[in-house]
């Protein structure tokens, strides 16, 4: 399993002011890794910043794994929905 913990700073709900925070400082997120019984292992901290474009690219995490890692079905069912929406452009 894959977790992504937010550090802060903590962020607004509307879009334009989330923008403006982003522009202004970075939002911290620390990924880490786990076996479904076991604890989380911290692997990665990411800063994240507004760009002055929006980015194309777009995840799909649950049909493009990382090579040799595997996801329950269950976990698959519970997310693709959201994850194919993103894809489609459904907002």
């Amino acid at each position: 399993m894959v977790r992504a913990r937010s550090l802060g700073p903590r962020l607004p709900a509307r879009l334009s002011e989330l923008h403006r925070t982003l522009r202004r400082t970075a939002w911290w997120v620390e990924l880490s890794h786990a076996t479904p019984a076991g604890p989380w292992h911290p692997f990665a901290l990411v800063d994240l910043r507004a760009a002055d474009s929006p980015d194309v690219m777009r995840a799909d995490a649950g049909r493009r794994l990382i090579p040799g890692a595997r996801m329950p079905a269950w976990f698959e069912a519970l997310r693709q929905p959201s994850y194919g929406a993103v894809q489609r452009g459904d907002r």
